[in-house]
């Protein structure tokens, strides 16, 4: 209620606003509003003058027993918000005072722009509010206005968070109400639709719900996408669907009766499984450690541990995605200045690239995954968004860290300024972690991203060649 921008006339509506947020309604109130509705069909109910009721209709759902007193009523689908406010954002900036074609000769060109930006998919959408857009619009945009679509970014992307605590919720609830109004001073009243407006519920929807991965449309939309895949027919889509769902699952209640040796989709390992059974016995570990690693040593291009696919920097050259950036927190001694004598021990996060990728063999007691590191200079921009030099190496003396200890990260490249380039932190697709303060019963916390590794895993290697180690 004390928030300056309340009394700020000039930047709105020229009113100031005193209101307090409006009450949520609960389902019982709902019901009991709704029963003097009449429900019939047709352009036949008119809104209430009164203002306590919206509704011209009752809902079916009402008529469900537990209904009036389910508080999770009404799922919001994050994925077509992020889709929807995404497409708006991208179709404003590039209607920019000055870069837009005006000629007659470009709008040919201006049209297949805007039909390449149309028919972008939920997931680009989704990938370019998480990751990419902030990195370009801090260039080109003035701060005010960046700083305004970099808030939003990372609205979204911390609140699609598989680790997400109830005291981060209500600072991204009171976060977003602050980022739509630095919005609204800003851009055109024409941008602030419906969806606009949706994140200011979804902080609350996280709350009753939980994390958003279990309630968005990516799932269905996969799904959907694997029956549209059975359509041969194209004159008879519902048949072609049923013939190729019966046929899978007619396969699927066969391959339960193979021969466990047979590979089917029940016992295949998955893309990025990095476990392994071991047969060593743990206690002659201590004997190998002494006695010191094999000189004969494997050398790999390539590397799956901790969930993800690592490769080498060299190897990265060759392909579109990379795979090369790692990370890795640490605690690191450090003076708070110059008069401090006592370090203090924070956690530091390195970034770097991979350069090679060794297996030293202790003769069969256990094996060490060690990886070669180029470390850069990292550093942090007025956004708060973390960039390095490629050519401003550091730590060169200390390249070689365990391959059980990194997680990964990708970086973006800066459109204006060479070899700076942008850190992205990913998350394993199909790792969790359940946090250990879920057995204390504290009501805070509902899943733990990995930060280290949660159990010990043994690494699939692949693509390898024989190095010999020289002492």
């Amino acid at each position: 209620m004390n928030h300056p921008w309340r009394h700020n006339k000039r930047s709105f509506n020229g009113k100031t606003e005193l209101k307090s947020p409006p009450q949520l309604l609960e389902g019982s109130t709902v019901f009991d509003i709704l029963q003097e509705v009449d429900n019939s069909f047709g352009k036949k109910q008119k809104r209430s003058k009164n203002g306590i009721s919206n509704w011209k209709k009752w809902s079916i759902f009402f008529d469900l027993p537990y209904w009036k007193s389910n508080m999770f009523r009404h799922n919001l689908d994050v994925m077509h918000i992020e889709k929807n406010i995404g497409y708006s954002i991208i179709g404003t900036l590039l209607d920019i005072l000055g870069k837009t074609k005006d000629h007659a000769a470009a709008r040919f060109d201006l049209k297949d722009m805007e039909k390449k930006i149309s028919g972008y998919k939920a997931h680009d959408a989704h990938f370019m509010l998480h990751y990419l857009l902030q990195v370009p619009i801090k260039s080109i945009l003035p701060d005010h206005v960046a700083i305004a679509l970099v808030r939003l970014c990372s609205f979204f992307h911390r609140i699609c968070q598989k680790v997400i605590s109830l005291d981060e919720v209500v600072n991204l609830e009171a976060e977003i109400a602050e980022t739509l109004c630095q919005l609204e001073r800003i851009f055109a009243p024409s941008l602030f639709d419906i969806m606009v407006h949706l994140p200011i519920h979804l902080a609350n929807k996280v709350t009753l719900g939980g994390p958003v991965q279990y309630r968005w449309m990516y799932p269905v939309e996969q799904y959907m996408c694997t029956l549209k895949s059975y359509v041969r027919n194209r004159s008879r889509p519902e048949g072609s669907i049923t013939e190729g769902y019966l046929a899978n699952e007619c396969i699927n209640f066969c391959t339960r009766y193979l021969h466990e040796d047979v590979q089917t989709r029940f016992n295949r390992i998955p893309r990025n499984n990095d476990e392994c059974v071991s047969d060593e016995d743990v206690p002659r570990w201590a004997k190998g450690l002494v006695r010191g690693p094999n000189q004969v040593a494997k050398r790999f291009s390539g590397y799956i541990i901790n969930g993800y696919r690592f490769h080498t920097r060299h190897r990265d050259v060759r392909r579109k995605t990379q795979n090369s950036g790692v990370t890795l927190e640490a605690l690191t001694p450090s003076f708070a200045s110059v008069k401090y004598k006592n370090p203090i021990e924070a956690k530091v996060a390195y970034y770097g690239r991979i350069v090679d990728m060794f297996e030293l063999d202790y003769y069969g007691q256990f094996k060490v995954v060690l990886f070669k590191c180029e470390w850069y200079t990292v550093a942090k921009d007025n956004f708060g968004l973390s960039y390095v030099y490629f050519n401003k190496k550091c730590y060169q003396e200390e390249p070689f860290m365990l391959a059980s200890q990194v997680n990964q990260c990708f970086y973006v490249k800066d459109p204006y300024v060479r070899d700076k380039h942008y850190v992205m932190k990913t998350i394993p697709r199909d790792l969790f972690r359940v946090s250990d303060d879920l057995e204390s019963d504290s009501p805070i916390i509902y899943a733990r991203e990995p930060c280290a590794p949660p159990f010990t895993l043994r690494p699939s290697p692949f693509t390898f060649a024989f190095v010999t180690l020289r002492h």
